[in-house]
């Protein structure tokens, strides 16, 4: 996963330094081809 793309979204104005490093890592790259369609993945809560 590309952590600088991350930065855009979570700024350290937004989040501290320890909270970024807590939160980045929780994301990963996830590729789809086009009219792929998008579906829950994993335990988040989403409705």
């Amino acid at each position: 996963m590309d952590a600088k793309f991350l930065t855009n979204f979570f700024t350290e104005r937004q989040l501290s330094r320890a909270e970024l490093d807590i939160v980045i890592p929780q994301f990963r790259q996830v590729e789809f081809r086009k009219n792929d369609f998008l579906t829950k993945k994993g335990g988040g809560n989403c409705r």
